[in-house]
């Protein structure tokens, strides 16, 4: 390997820490094609923008230079699991252990693959295994806990769909987002609904899996085409992608979440895409409209007076981040957004960076 080749290696593992992964594919697309090192890294970064069949192909690339790399075998494994696919997720691993038996953390995925394709009986022994061969590792007698509840849940519940839905609520309020997946997937196999598709999709996006999130969304919106949060979600999910495009679809969604119901929440959160697409009077519309429905709403107030204070009509802005400070005195956020408008006024602070990040942050 050439030092311009490690060089580029050591910037993109620097990128890759701050989830730059735009940057590091930009960077690595540079490089010389041929190290497997290169590859390897081509897929995890393309895995983190979704580009999942891309980065199953420069894995592909990497194992046909290195055959017997069981972390390379494993880091395809993780894209399929990232893909919703159990089956080859765990085919991959067993490539993986194949050629390593000795690494716990692949006996753990393998796991977790195998319970969310409700093979729970091997999934119980796979992380056995980890734990025989790492007894130190907290994690793996969490994931155990895990797989005993689930199992102990199908014994205890008929199995309904409502009482799964009932339980993957309560995995989610923990953050335990796999575990309310594989309860809702058994969930949906009973009863296939709207609402249950819907709350799949909103476990997958809290998953950062915003792929997975659209895709049962959309499944979502043909069910209970009147469900106006399904396409709420669909935005946010949209939005989570980034790019000009994606909001301007996003834009799409709430318009047709708000012709089913005029929420005050659905005018805020489209007011924040009329910023992004520097349509600042739409913007402000929307908030005016939020305002009349709720008109003491904190986060509402502050969004009109980020809207006037990036406008530089700093007097009124002023006025509408003393009246949150009405609703809530010692909010310390109005306070700094308020000094900083006030330090505009002087002249002596260009308001254009803590604007934004109030009312994109």
């Amino acid at each position: 390997m050439d030092e311009d080749t490690k060089k580029i290696i050591d910037q993109v593992k620097e990128l890759n820490k701050k989830r730059k992964f735009q940057e590091a594919l930009d960077l690595l697309n540079k490089s010389k094609k041929g190290e497997p090192t290169i590859y390897n890294m081509l897929g995890f970064v393309k895995m983190n923008l979704g580009k999942y069949e891309e980065a199953l192909k420069d894995y592909d690339e990497a194992i046909k230079k290195e055959e017997n790399s069981a972390f390379l075998y494993s880091n395809k494994a993780f894209v399929y699991f990232r893909m919703n696919d159990w089956k080859n997720t765990i085919k991959e691993l067993n490539k993986a252990i194949k050629n390593n038996s000795n690494v716990p953390e692949f006996y753990e995925l393998r796991a977790k693959a195998k319970m969310l394709d409700d093979n729970i009986k091997e999934s119980l022994e796979d992380i056995d295994k980890a734990i025989s061969m790492n007894p130190t590792q907290e994690k793996f007698y969490e994931k155990k806990k895990e797989i005993q509840n689930i199992i102990r849940l199908k014994k205890e519940t008929e199995n309904t769909a409502e009482t799964l839905f009932e339980h993957a609520r309560e995995y989610f309020k923990k953050k335990e987002f796999y575990n309310a997946v594989s309860l809702i997937q058994q969930s949906i196999k009973i009863k296939e609904t709207g609402e249950l598709y819907e709350f799949l999709g909103v476990c997958y996006a809290s998953l950062n899996d915003f792929e997975n999130g659209l895709k049962y969304l959309e499944k979502a919106k043909k069910l209970d085409p009147k469900r106006d949060s399904i396409y709420r979600n669909i935005a946010k999910n949209l939005i989570a992608l980034g790019g000009i495009e994606n909001h301007k679809k996003a834009l799409k969604e709430y318009n047709k979440a708000i012709e089913i119901d005029k929420k005050s929440i659905w005018y805020y959160e489209r007011s924040y895409i009329f910023l992004r697409l520097k349509e600042n009077k739409k913007a402000m519309e929307d908030i005016d409209k939020a305002l009349k429905i709720d008109p003491n709403n904190l986060m509402f107030l502050i969004r009109k007076a980020d809207i006037y204070a990036h406008l530089r009509k700093i007097d009124k802005a002023l006025k509408y981040y003393d009246k949150a400070l009405e609703i809530d005195p010692l909010n310390k956020e109005v306070y700094n957004k308020k000094e900083g408008a006030l330090l505009a006024k002087d002249k002596t602070l260009d308001l254009k960076e803590y604007t934004e990040k109030g009312m994109y942050g």
